[in-house]
């Protein structure tokens, strides 16, 4: 039996409380790996051409609205603007 077979044998034996508690533990180390992947990317500067391509679009007016939510943060009033370009790309403007 592998390791991770073994792991998931475990899993399954779990009591419903101690169950819930490993998902609430395994769903931090999923958002933990995807911040890091985050970070690694902007680093590399993987999608620097992709951002100047929608900023630019956005500027030229070449941008429609999908849905905007508000939300007030410590530092004031901001606005989070799910947008489509023109040529589908889906892009996030959050204006504060």
């Amino acid at each position: 039996m592998t390791e991770l077979e073994q792991i998931e044998n475990r899993v399954l034996k779990l009591s419903p409380a101690d169950f819930e508690e490993f998902r609430k533990w395994f769903r931090e180390q999923e958002w933990d790996e995807w911040d890091r992947e985050i970070e690694r990317d902007s680093d590399s500067e993987k999608f620097k051409d992709l951002t100047e391509r929608v900023l630019a679009e956005h500027a030229a007016g070449r941008t429609s609205p999908i849905r905007t939510i508000s939300l007030i943060p410590i530092s004031g009033l901001a606005t989070t603007d799910f947008r489509r370009t023109s040529s589908g790309v889906r892009m996030l403007l959050t204006l504060c």
